[in-house]
């Protein structure tokens, strides 16, 4: 896994300064969703939950028909169900766009960030 410091997650300059998810709040989003994050993502979470990384673009391994990616904004987990931002708030709008959009992705979908153009 990358060296997380090197992406210099922030908000507007300053480090963000957000608190980690606790144990308890990971242990509800998994069960309300009816899955297990990611170890590496939990990583990222607990280094900075949410923020802008400066070094932004991604290329998928093994993914030819794409360049790269762009993130804007990770989402942070937090007690907040709706706030802006919010990975609960943004995994129930994917969830509920994939039923009737794309069924065929499954219902263990996790948006971790955005895209910049108003994707999830």
């Amino acid at each position: 896994m990358r060296n997380l410091a090197e992406l210099n997650i922030n908000e507007g300059g300053v480090l963000v300064d957000r608190a980690p998810p606790s144990a308890s709040i990971l242990a509800a989003f998994e069960a309300e969703f009816g899955l297990s994050l990611p170890e590496d993502y939990i990583h990222l979470l607990m280094y900075a939950n949410g923020g802008c990384p400066e070094i932004d673009i991604i290329a998928p391994l093994d993914f030819s028909e794409v360049d790269s990616w762009c993130v804007e904004r990770f989402y942070h987990l937090d007690n907040n169900r709706d706030g802006p931002g919010s990975l609960w708030k943004m995994t129930k709008l994917l969830r509920d766009a994939a039923e009737t959009l794309y069924p065929h992705l499954g219902s263990k979908l996790i948006p971790f960030a955005n895209d910049g153009c108003n994707g999830l």
